[in-house]
């Protein structure tokens, strides 16, 4: 069943009327049905979740099994790997945080970028660019076939990632988005994680706004939670508990709503846009 657009209590109706089994989902949409009363019995035939499009918040995860008795399976593709690289569903466990393993017959390489075509792996456990290789990876983009895999098949995805001690994969950022502060990289995701997991945030997204001392400044933006109080300085004072100090945002704003794409996810390039580069 595919709807035009996505209505919380539209959707859940067109479910239970269908009898609908499975779900393939964005985290906008598991955050909307935990706020709706009936959800848990309108899902109540649902045999899987699964979710992809953007990282799955932990609070989502937990706040949707709580309120549906459902976990989701989350997994990380590409339109250019036709599209899915790994998925929890390749372990058949839910694993909050990780897009799982790579699907059989698909290689991901963790690459540390050196500014170079052919790179060095990532030392174990550290991030890396993720490369990926297999025979749903695309030739190149129409009408040239350019921007496809290297003369070795892989093709290189922007993506940064880290597979963790049992060998599952963990989005970290677009590398794009990569902070440079002194020097350092930051990434957004796990400032991002972090501001998230307090009570009072709705929402959150974090950008880098150029710096004349640092190179660049790491700017948070917040939503908060309707009718609960959210500070700047409870939010500064939670990251640095949280985090190493030139990961802290030196920037956060309080703001009433993030722009979103059409698939629900924090349109990063409007940012600036909406809300200036202050």
């Amino acid at each position: 069943v595919v709807l035009d657009r996505f209505d919380p209590v539209g959707s859940l109706e067109v479910i239970t009327k269908h009898g609908v089994t499975t779900v393939a989902g964005v985290p906008g949409m598991y955050q909307a049905w935990c706020q709706i009363t009936g959800a848990r019995e309108a899902l109540a035939g649902v045999r899987l979740f699964t979710c992809g499009g953007s990282p799955l918040p932990l609070r989502v995860f937990e706040e949707f099994a709580a309120a549906t008795g459902h976990q989701i399976f989350e997994g990380y593709g590409m339109t250019e790997t036709a599209p899915v690289v790994a998925t929890t569903l390749v372990t058949g466990v839910p694993k909050p945080g990780s897009v799982g393993r790579p699907l059989p017959g698909v290689q991901v390489r963790l690459v540390h970028d050196e500014g170079s075509d052919s790179g060095t792996d990532a030392e174990e456990g550290d991030p890396g660019e993720m490369w990926v290789r297999g025979s749903s990876v695309f030739s190149g983009y129409w009408p040239d076939g350019v921007g496809g895999s290297d003369a070795d098949g892989w093709f290189r995805s922007g993506d940064i990632a880290f597979f963790d001690a049992d060998g599952d994969l963990h989005i970290v950022d677009r590398r794009r988005e990569v902070i440079l502060v002194n020097g350092f990289n930051v990434y957004p995701r796990e400032i991002e994680v972090a501001i998230d997991s307090m009570d009072a945030v709705a929402e959150v997204a974090v950008i880098g706004v150029p710096d004349d001392v640092t190179g660049e400044a790491v700017t948070a933006l917040v939503v908060a939670v309707p009718g609960r109080a959210l500070s700047i300085a409870d939010i500064a004072s939670y990251c640095s508990e949280r985090l190493a100090r030139f990961k802290c945002p030196s920037v956060i704003r309080v703001v009433d709503a993030l722009p979103h794409s059409a698939t629900g996810r924090v349109a990063k390039g409007r940012l600036r846009e909406v809300y200036g580069d202050e």
